[in-house]
C-alpha cells in the first residue's frame, strides 16, 4: 500500500517543462529571509521509494538538509534533492546560492507564502528565546532562557498546531506565521495565553545622516537609529535613546521626536529600542512590542529568566550600539511602560547613562533608592534625572510622577527636577522632552563653563536645588572663581532666612510640626552645603522612627476604607513624622 501511495504521488507531480519565474523567500542559515525571483527548473528528488519530479507550479516549499524536504501540492517528500545551485534575482540583481548555504525556500503566490514560511531558526518569544527546526510540515525545538522547554507540532496552511512542555507543565498551542514581518502570533494553554515571537537575526543598521535605519543587536533587541543631517566622517554625537510605551514600537517614537523637536534631532542622534516581547496587538506589517522588568532584581539576582528581562537586554544594547554607532553618551528616556524601565536602568546600570528622563510612569518597588548601598548610590547620584509627568494624565496618575520625584529627592539625588505641565495628559508628543533633554545635558557636562552657566540661569529662575548641585560640581572643576563666588552668595542669601527659621523650629519643636517646612526646604535647598546640619538632624530622627513608621504604613495600606486610612496617617503624623512614609502617604491622600 505504501509503494502504491508513492506511485500516485509521482503521477501527480510528473515531469513538465520549466514554468514562469517564481516569487520566493530565500532564507540563508542564520539570516532573515530574502525576497527573490527564481526561474525554477523541474526538480528531481531521490526518495526511498524512487525518483520524484516536481513541477514548479506545484512547488510550495523546500527545506534544505539531510534529508531535503520538498512540499508540493500539499504532499511532503523527503530525500536528496538534485540541485547543484540556485540562480535568482534579489532586488533586481543576479545572485547565486548553493543548497548548502540555504536553510529554506518558500514560494510566494498571491502576496503570501504558499503552504507556510519556515519556522526554522532563532526567535525571541513571549516565553523566552526559542530555537526551532522545521522539516517539511514537522516543527520541533526548544524555548526558554535555559532551553529546557520543548515544542513539537505539525504545520498546515501556515498554522502550526503544537504540544509544549516545560518544568511548569505542558499543553497545546497554535502559531500563525507573519512571513513578511519575520514573526508569528498565537496562543497556548487552555486559557488562550498569547504566545508570539519575532526572528532573532542580529543585523547592524545602515545608518545614514537624516534617515531612520533599523537593525537588531546581538541579544535580539530591535532598534531604530537616526543620525543628524550634519553627520559626516568621524563625527560623534550625544544620543537620545527612547523606550516606548506598552503595545507600541520605538520607531513611532523616533519619528515623533524628529517631527516634533526637529532642532533636538539635529543636536543628538536618536535611537529607539523595542521591547523583546511581541505584543498581542501585533498585526501584519504593524508589529508591536512590550518590555519585561517586573521580576528584575539586578543582573545577578534571581533565576536566569528574571536576570534576562528587558533591563539587562537594554543595558547590553546600549553598550553594543555605543561601540557601533558614532555616539558619545546616552540620554535615556522612556514613556509610560518605557519610563518604568528607564528607572531600572538608572538604578541598576547608572554607569551607562549620562542622564535620564522617565515620563508618565511610576517607580517599581525594586527600584526604590533605599534598596541600594554606598558604591551603587554614588554611581546613581552621578545621573541627573528629569521626571516628566503631565498633571492631567488619566492613564498613570500624576501622583506617580510626584512620588518618583519625592523619592529621588529623599534619596539625595543632586540633579533631579520635576517637569509637570498643567494641562497635558499621557500624550508623549506634548510633553516638554526637548527642555528636559537640554537640562540633562547641561547638568551632565564636563565643561566648567557650561555647568557654571547652567547654575547662573538656575539662580535667575529660582531653582536653588540646581544651584547647590552646580556649586558642588564646580568644586572639582576649574571654573571662574569670581562668578562661582557670586553664585554661592546668591544661594546663601536665598536660603539663609529659611534655614534660620527651620533651625529654631527643629530645636524647640518636638512634635514634628516643622516637618512640612523641612520637606519643602530640603526639596529646594537640600543640595546646599549649608543644609548639611539640618539634613543630618532629620536623618537621625528618621532612623529612630523607621520601625514604627513601617508598622503604621502597613496599617495604612491594609485599611478597609478612607476613614481607617486617615486614622492610620494621623497616628503616623503624631508618632513618627520623620519616617519616609509621611510625605508619600500625604501625597497619596491628596
Amino acid at each position: 500500500m505504501l509503494a502504491l501511495r508513492s506511485l500516485i504521488v509521482l503521477l501527480v507531480l510528473g515531469a513538465a517543462a520549466a514554468q514562469a519565474p517564481l516569487s520566493v523567500e530565500l532564507t540563508r542559515k542564520g539570516e532573515p529571509p530574502l525576497a527573490a525571483v527564481w526561474t525554477a527548473p523541474v526538480l528531481t528528488l531521490d526518495t526511498e521509494f524512487g525518483s520524484a519530479s516536481v513541477k514548479p507550479d506545484k512547488l510550495e516549499q523546500i527545506v534544505f538538509g539531510e534529508p531535503d524536504v520538498v512540499v508540493a501540492a500539499g504532499v511532503e517528500l523527503r530525500g536528496r534533492l538534485k540541485l547543484a545551485r540556485l540562480d535568482a534575482k534579489v532586488d533586481g540583481k543576479a545572485r547565486r546560492f548553493t543548497p548548502r548555504e540555504l536553510e529554506s525556500l518558500v514560494v510566494v503566490r498571491d502576496g503570501s507564502a504558499r503552504g507556510a514560511a519556515t519556522f526554522s531558526g532563532a526567535w525571541m518569544t513571549t516565553f523566552g528565546p526559542a530555537e526551532l527546526v522545521q522539516r517539511g510540515a514537522s516543527v520541533t525545538g526548544t524555548y526558554g532562557h535555559d532551553g529546557k522547554g520543548e515544542i513539537e507540532g505539525k504545520l498546515e496552511q501556515g498554522s502550526l498546531t503544537f504540544r509544549w512542555r516545560d518544568e511548569g507543565g505542558s499543553g497545546n498551542g497554535t502559531w500563525a506565521l507573519l512571513p513578511a514581518d519575520g514573526a508569528f502570533t498565537g496562543k497556548a494553554g487552555d486559557d488562550g495565553t498569547f504566545w508570539g515571537g519575532y526572528r532573532k537575526a542580529p543585523q547592524r543598521a545602515s545608518a545614514e545622516p537624516g534617515k531612520v535605519a533599523s537593525g537588531q543587536t546581538d541579544v535580539g533587541v530591535r532598534y531604530h537609529v537616526r543620525l543628524p543631517k550634519a553627520h559626516a566622517g568621524a563625527a560623534k554625537w550625544p544620543a537620545v535613546c527612547i523606550l516606548h510605551g506598552s503595545n507600541m514600537d520605538s520607531r513611532a517614537y523616533v519619528d515623533t521626536i524628529v517631527a516634533t523637536w526637529p532642532e533636538l534631532a539635529e543636536e543628538f542622534a536618536v535611537v529607539g529600542l523595542d521591547g523583546e516581547s511581541l505584543s498581542p496587538a501585533s498585526r501584519p506589517a504593524a508589529l508591536r512590542f512590550n518590555y519585561s522588568y517586573v521580576n528584575f532584581g539586578g543582573p545577578d539576582v534571581g533565576p536566569l529568566w528574571a536576570r534576562r528581562q528587558s533591563p539587562a537586554l537594554v543595558a547590553e544594547a546600549l553598550q553594543q550600539l555605543q561601540r557601533e554607532l558614532p555616539i558619545t553618551q546616552w540620554y535615556l528616556g522612556g514613556h509610560s511602560q518605557g519610563g518604568f524601565l528607564t528607572y531600572c536602568l538608572v538604578m541598576f546600570y547608572p554607569k551607562l547613562v549620562a542622564g535620564a528622563f522617565p515620563m508618565s510612569c511610576n517607580l517599581l518597588v525594586q527600584c526604590e533608592p533605599d534598596n541600594f548601598r554606598d558604591a551603587a548610590v554614588r554611581q546613581q547620584h552621578r545621573v541627573p534625572v528629569a521626571v516628566i509627568h503631565g498633571r492631567a494624565d488619566d492613564v498613570v496618575a500624576f501622583d506617580g510622577g510626584a512620588y518618583c520625584h519625592l523619592r529621588l529627592v529623599d534619596a539625595g539625588f543632586p540633579f533631579v527636577r520635576l517637569f509637570a505641565p498643567e494641562r497635558i495628559g499621557h500624550q508623549f508628543a506634548l510633553l516638554p522632552v526637548d527642555e528636559a533633554v537640554r537640562w540633562l545635558r547641561q547638568c551632565a557636562s564636563d565643561d566648567a563653563e557650561t555647568v557654571l552657566a547652567g547654575g547662573e540661569q538656575a539662580a535667575k529662575d529660582g531653582r536653588w536645588r540646581d544651584v547647590g548641585a552646580v556649586l558642588a560640581r564646580l568644586g572639582a572643576m576649574r571654573a571662574d572663581a569670581a562668578r562661582t563666588a557670586a553664585l554661592q552668595r546668591q544661594l546663601d542669601a536665598a536660603l539663609r532666612p529659611r534655614l534660620a527659621a527651620l533651625d529654631r523650629a527643629m530645636a524647640t519643636g518636638r512634635d514634628g510640626r516643622w516637618v512640612d517646612d523641612f520637606l519643602a526646604y530640603r526639596a529646594e535647598f537640600g543640595t546646599a552645603a549649608a543644609s548639611a546640619k539640618v539634613l543630618e538632624a532629620y536623618a537621625g530622627l528618621r532612623a529612630q522612627q523607621a520601625r514604627r513608621g513601617d508598622e503604621l504604613f502597613g496599617e495604612w495600606r491594609g485599611a478597609a476604607d478612607d476613614a481607617a486610612r486617615r486614622a492610620a496617617f494621623a497616628r503616623l503624623a503624631a508618632e513618627c513624622w520623620a519616617t519616609k512614609w509621611y510625605a508619600a502617604m500625604k501625597l497619596w491622600m491628596q
